[in-house]
């Protein structure tokens, strides 16, 4: 928010374009092959370096950078959350139930993909984590933002999945942080 006006920043990648990306760099047939597991740690680092390039090419508001970047005034904290939403199988809520951390870093991602890379997709499903064949696709995806973007943690609320769930998710409204 800025003032009293709510800003969007956005790009073209989503959950499938990163799955697709992550197959089509194994150099497999995403319309055969629609699951990157098991991944190899050199799979992981080609995807993130792609999905950052794509990054580095948007145009960053800067009413983000300087809302990310500014500390609070008389500390070191960062003066702004940043809060995702979304369903159960977002890659918001992916990355918190993989990394169980709330608000999760971008350590904490890295951490929990060394675990999961190599696994297969039902070794991923029965870890708990739904859609077994996005889950580091999205994790990639999240890590390569909070990156890109230095966002240094990020809290996940569940909502229905669109931004009216903001409105009706009481603990938004009742953190102790805000």
């Amino acid at each position: 928010m800025d003032g009293k006006k709510v800003g969007m920043f956005g790009g073209a990648l989503g959950s499938s374009v990163v799955t697709k990306m992550a197959v089509t760099h194994q150099n497999k047939d995403f319309a055969k092959i629609k699951s990157p597991n098991p991944m190899a740690p050199e799979d992981v680092k080609s995807l993130e370096k792609s999905i950052k390039s794509y990054l580095n090419e948007l145009s960053i508001p800067p009413w983000l950078s300087k809302a990310i970047s500014e500390p609070k005034i008389g500390s070191s904290e960062p003066k702004s959350s940043v809060i995702s939403i979304g369903g159960y199988t977002c890659a918001f809520s992916v990355c918190q139930l993989a990394t169980k951390a709330n608000p999760f870093s971008a350590f904490d991602i890295r951490k929990s993909l060394k675990a999961l890379v190599t696994l297969t997709d039902t070794e991923i499903q029965s870890r708990g984590l739904p859609q077994p064949t996005m889950v580091i696709p999205k994790m990639v995806l999240v890590l390569s933002v909070m990156d890109t973007l230095r966002i240094p943690e990020v809290y996940y609320f569940k909502t229905n999945g669109s931004t009216k769930g903001v409105v009706i998710t009481s603990e938004l409204w009742t953190h102790s942080n805000w």
